[in-house]
């Protein structure tokens, strides 16, 4: 009867010790995942504003492997589609906790002073696309986690979400008198930005070549211990930009949270 009590409490502790790892498993730390997103390819390097946003992407991808992130990506001149397929594919297995990086650097145009869309390759070799931003933050707040997108481009201030860029579930509706409301992108999505929607990006030449001047400030403030602590908040980084850059950080939006 003795070895019987024995085999039993073996098998209450085997059970215990396959259960444990899995409880402790939602205690793990978030995630820091990144992504970035450049134009042209390694023969424009240095040719003109192509070749700066060329090294501004490396640029980014360089910070967030610094910075330790546990996922880092790296897309030039994908088309609209293979960009949002990109979100997918870096951040759809994410969890909620996880706080992601988006960087981008790419050609962008203005469509009336105000509104903007980003500029990318059609696929074909000849012809342009363009990715509205109702489309690139709509992707986001269907993916789990929460984002940082950090822009550095011409007319980037109009390049930000709207009530528009986010409907159905995650706006506030009325069904049969009932009121929901699911999260809102503010509480999700942060943005900072290096121009205004009438603007275009300063760039700053060194011996490395052209890169925007808001790229090479936000870099120094990752040496200075800023980016991505996570006790810096959006708004801070941006004042610190303002300070150093002399204004090369045009603004940001959302809670002023890190993600």
């Amino acid at each position: 009867m003795k070895g019987k009590r024995i085999i039993l409490w073996m098998l209450i502790c085997i059970m215990l010790l396959l259960v444990w790892p899995a409880a402790d498993a939602s205690a793990a730390e978030p995630e820091l995942r990144g992504l970035s997103i450049g134009y042209g390819d390694d023969d424009i390097v240095g040719d003109g504003l192509e070749g700066t946003y060329y090294n501004n992407a490396d640029l980014a991808a360089d910070l967030f492997t610094q910075a330790g992130f546990d996922r880092v990506e790296k897309r030039m001149a994908p088309t609209a589609d293979e960009l949002l397929l990109a979100l997918e594919g870096v951040f759809g297995n994410s969890s909620e906790s996880d706080r992601h990086y988006i960087y981008i650097s790419v050609p962008c145009d203005t469509l009336n002073g105000r509104d903007s869309v980003l500029v990318l390759p059609d696929g074909t070799g000849y012809g342009t696309d363009v990715l509205l931003a109702e489309d690139f933050y709509r992707a986001l707040m269907d993916l789990p986690g929460r984002f940082t997108v950090i822009l550095d481009c011409n007319y980037a201030g109009g390049f930000l979400p709207t009530p528009l860029a986010v409907p159905g579930e995650n706006s506030i509706s009325i069904v049969d008198g009932n009121e929901t409301a699911a999260e809102s992108p503010e509480e999700k999505i942060t943005v900072l930005y290096s121009t205004a929607s009438d603007e275009v990006m300063a760039v700053a030449e060194d011996a490395d070549g052209s890169r925007g001047a808001f790229s090479a400030h936000l870099a120094q403030a990752y040496l200075c211990g800023m980016l991505p602590k996570g006790n810096v908040t959006v708004k801070e980084l941006y004042g610190y930009l303002q300070r150093e850059s002399m204004g090369a950080a045009a603004g940001y939006w959302g809670n002023g949270a890190m993600a």
